[in-house]
């Protein structure tokens, strides 16, 4: 049987998903729990807002833990085309605050040569998803009758907060 991790970063993101988990987890940030999904072997755990949280959170789970696949998921809450209850696939993971500040405004981390991943390819601010567990993964929510929708995420350290403040994010990557 798989070991599913799951992470979300409040408990009102992983309200709808979290009372279906037996033993039922805790809603306290930093906690992990161990339990069953439909039968799945699932670790969850809430990480709290913001990339450095999610990264301790999955480093955490990964150290511990014999993990097959790991999903973080949440509300999306500046994707302004999602409608609650939608599923939103990322095609792109983009780093929003990533970048220099410079007369002209923000300029990304290419603009500096400064890589923050270098394997075969260099990577700055974007991540591309793996293509086939995109679709993968678009296909299985649309068979089960879900609207859904595939965009690029942009991963920042704080809550938008305003339509404004997102839509400047997404003009970034978009």
């Amino acid at each position: 049987m798989a070991n599913i991790g799951l992470i979300a970063p409040t408990p009102l993101e992983s309200a709808g998903l979290r009372c279906q988990i037996k033993p039922s987890p805790y809603e306290e940030q930093g906690v992990i729990t161990k339990g069953y999904l439909h039968r799945h072997h699932v670790i969850f755990s809430h990480c709290g807002v913001g990339k450095v949280n999610a990264a301790h959170s999955t480093t955490l789970i990964l150290e511990n833990n014999e993990i097959d696949f790991l999903l973080l998921f949440g509300i999306a809450g500046a994707y302004s085309d999602a409608a609650i209850g939608d599923v939103v696939v990322a095609q792109s993971e983009n780093y929003g605050e990533e970048g220099v500040m410079t007369r002209e405004g923000w300029k990304p981390m290419d603009f500096t040569g400064f890589t923050l991943v270098k394997n075969k390819i260099e990577y700055f601010n974007t991540f591309p998803m793996d293509r086939k567990l995109l679709k993968l993964a678009i296909n299985a929510s649309k068979d089960i009758g879900l609207n859904t929708h595939a965009g690029h995420f942009i991963t920042v350290s704080q809550c938008s907060g305003t339509r404004i403040s997102g839509d400047i994010m997404q003009k970034r990557f978009n």
